[in-house]
């Protein structure tokens, strides 16, 4: 709202700001605008650690549990 871009442009700048694309073809101009962008990018990146760590655990429970089953049958 404050920078006065549609929802579709909020929401194409917000995933190429999150995936470090970053074409550059949009970009903040207001101090209030660059301070949400910060704030975003930081949850961003702390959703995108959050999500990487639940599936690499899921993955190595599942190896472990894989393996001890392997053990047990021989």
């Amino acid at each position: 709202m404050v920078e006065g871009w549609s929802w579709i442009d909020s929401f194409y700048f917000t995933v190429i700001t999150l995936t470090t694309v970053g074409y550059g073809d949009l970009a903040p101009e207001r101090a209030l605008s660059k301070m949400f962008t910060v704030i975003i990018i930081l949850m961003g990146i702390g959703l995108l650690v959050t999500l990487t760590e639940r599936i690499a655990h899921y993955v190595v429970e599942d190896h472990e549990a894989r393996q001890a089953r392997k053990e047990e049958g021989t």
